[in-house]
């Protein structure tokens, strides 16, 4: 946080995206997977 000086939330949210991208998760929280199917 302190060498790019960022405060907590903007790292907060730069280390989700990057945990989602490498689970194959969009950054708008929705899986990458074309043949995912949701029931809500």
């Amino acid at each position: 946080m302190k060498s790019r000086k960022i405060d907590f939330d903007e790292a907060r949210r730069i280390y989700t995206e990057q945990r989602f991208a490498n689970n194959n998760i969009g950054p708008d929280g929705r899986p990458r997977d074309p043949k995912f199917v949701s029931f809500s």
